[in-house]
């Protein structure tokens, strides 16, 4: 994005932090949902985190999202709605 003066110090915080949470989750032996909403397909960084923290974590992804709903049944369920109106499916 011509992002040539990025400064990475904050986003490589925020990954160590993500990875001790992620140990966290894996010691507890608890199961992580992962609510996704609105990541559309063009710039697909959130969709890849989230499946990849799933197969990793064997997590389950909720996939909100009006068009880019779809989602690999192994890991996860999109639903083909608004932010709203999907969270409140779910609730």
């Amino acid at each position: 994005f011509g992002d040539w003066s990025w400064d990475s110090t904050r986003t490589y915080r925020q990954e160590m932090q993500f990875d001790k949470f992620k140990k966290h989750i894996q010691n507890r032996g608890h199961r992580l949902v992962i609510i996704e909403i609105g990541a559309g397909e063009h710039i697909p960084t959130v969709r890849n985190k989230s499946e990849r923290t799933a197969r990793e974590l064997g997590a389950f992804v909720i996939r909100i999202n009006p068009r880019d709903y779809e989602i690999d049944e192994d890991i996860g369920v999109g639903l083909a709605l608004g932010g709203q109106e999907g969270l409140e499916a779910i609730l």
